[in-house]
């Protein structure tokens, strides 16, 4: 089933490349956090996120169209959702996607939003899932990603998400079966924030088939395809989310506090 989220986004990948290849190529560099983390913040636009990562991957609230990777057809958001399965489940977007390249990109959504949201509409199915992503590698190929030593996400979510770590060393067939870590939605974690940040090492990434056997981010990453983000609802709900910004690990920002159990893909 998962393979068919992988081709999901290529397109998105190959015709994002020629619309951030004119002047939304600029992300936030370690050199720009180092200016942020001294206070000196005059050239900031009002919506950009202050928050000072290792090394921000992505950050919507400048326009980043491009998640940070080795190459340049990987790191573009798609969408997925569990229609490959029977469900029903959609996202669907504040304004029109497409460019002047193309209809199928999301260079529009992330300008408006900062960050990269959507309105998620779960179908009227037992356990319903849409999700984002984004490929740290070329189509078929792979990439060692262990350098980031984990994720910090910056975002909003009415509902609580998994993050998965698709590897050519996990079974792709199924999302659910990669390891894996469990964000709480931004109301839950606290409800006078409506952007949190929350941050995981690979190793905090895990699944376990059986009670004895587990399988740890740190393990898949060395042959890494994609970071797969799906958003955990209830049948029939209507529910929101922004992902403001993407970094690498950080153990000076808050901490993954919500964890898979033991033995259990769900």
């Amino acid at each position: 089933m998962f393979r068919k989220f992988l081709k999901v986004a290529v397109l998105p990948a190959l015709l994002g490349f020629f619309a951030c290849s004119d002047d939304k190529t600029g992300g936030v560099t370690i050199d720009d956090n180092a200016v942020m983390a001294e206070g000196s913040s005059s050239s900031k636009a009002p919506d950009e996120i202050d928050v000072v990562i290792g090394e921000n991957l992505w950050n919507g609230t400048v326009g980043d169209c491009k998640v940070k990777t080795d190459s340049d057809e990987s790191g573009y958001w798609y969408i997925w959702s569990d229609d490959v399965d029977g469900g029903a489940s959609r996202i669907e977007f504040p304004v029109a996607i497409g460019n002047d390249y193309s209809n199928d990109v999301y260079e529009p959504v992330i300008d408006e939003c900062k960050g990269f949201c959507g309105t998620i509409e779960f179908g009227n199915t037992p356990n319903p899932e849409a999700g984002v992503g984004f490929l740290v590698a070329d189509y078929g190929k792979t990439a060692d990603i262990s350098s980031w030593g984990g994720l910090c996400i910056t975002y909003s979510s009415d509902v609580p998400l998994r993050i998965s770590i698709v590897s050519e060393l996990t079974d792709n067939s199924d999302i659910k079966s990669m390891p894996q870590i469990y964000l709480p939605s931004s109301l839950q974690a606290d409800a006078s924030e409506s952007t949190i940040t929350q941050c995981a090492r690979w190793h905090d990434f895990s699944y376990s088939p059986q009670p004895s056997d587990t399988i740890f981010g740190d393990d898949v990453v060395v042959k890494a395809k994609a970071i797969v983000f799906a958003f955990i609802g209830s049948s029939s709900e209507t529910k929101k989310f922004n992902i403001k910004v993407v970094g690498t690990y950080d153990e000076s920002l808050p901490q993954i506090s919500v964890q898979p159990e033991k033995g259990s893909a769900n």
